[in-house]
């Protein structure tokens, strides 16, 4: 028989810029993973999210960045147990790469030369204000497969093998002030209108009572 020949394996660990303690923290991580890939000229990029957190008591694994914010977005007592992204060039896997609860990445690849290459880009790459603040649109990579595209003002979601759906961004919202002052407003209308029916029927009936 054959001798099986070792394949090297070269691993390196970061601190996380963006954190993962808030959905919005974790929903900045991934953007900042993608993001630094995204810089990295890789051909045919293809990029496997997985996510798995916990609400309340009740635990979620995701398979892609869609399910996560469906599943994660605006909920209470949210926390991130890990994230990890399998990272291939066509059929070629490039790495590994795991965020753990204490908010470090993880990169694995089997050549010196592509771990440094990541790590530096990770380093080097950072998310502009709007990037950081939105709590649903994410960086796209093209060609990728089983994550999302969102574009426009209204944040249009979908993935390589779902059907797109439309979440609007709490940013848009009317406020509740306004909310509110459109209700008193309809109220103050409503009521008016039917103190004036009230007052048109009393006098046609005082009109044709004195005839």
């Amino acid at each position: 028989m054959g001798e099986v020949k070792a394949v090297a394996s070269f691993s390196q660990e970061i601190e996380g810029k963006y954190g993962i303690k808030t959905y919005q923290e974790t929903k900045n991580t991934y953007d900042w993973v993608m993001k630094s890939l995204d810089k990295g000229g890789f051909k045919n990029l293809k990029v496997e999210a997985k996510f798995h957190f916990q609400t309340s008591e009740i635990s979620c694994s995701c398979e892609n960045i869609e399910e996560f914010i469906e599943y994660a977005y605006g909920q209470d007592d949210y926390a991130l147990i890990s994230m990890a992204f399998s990272v291939k060039s066509g059929d070629i896997s490039l790495c590994y790469i795991s965020v753990n609860y204490s908010s470090n990445v993880y990169i694995s690849t089997d050549t010196k030369n592509l771990l440094e290459k990541i790590v530096s880009l990770l380093k080097n790459t950072v998310l502009n204000e709007t990037e950081e603040n939105d709590p649903i649109s994410v960086t796209y990579i093209g060609n990728q497969s089983n994550d999302v595209i969102i574009n426009g003002d209204n944040n249009t979601v979908a993935a390589n093998s779902s059907v797109a759906m439309d979440i609007k961004s709490p940013t848009n919202a009317e406020p509740k002030w306004k909310q509110n002052l459109r209700a008193i407003v309809q109220n103050l209308i409503a009521n008016w209108i039917w103190y004036l029916l009230t007052a048109a029927v009393a006098v046609i009936i005082t009109y044709f009572a004195t005839k």
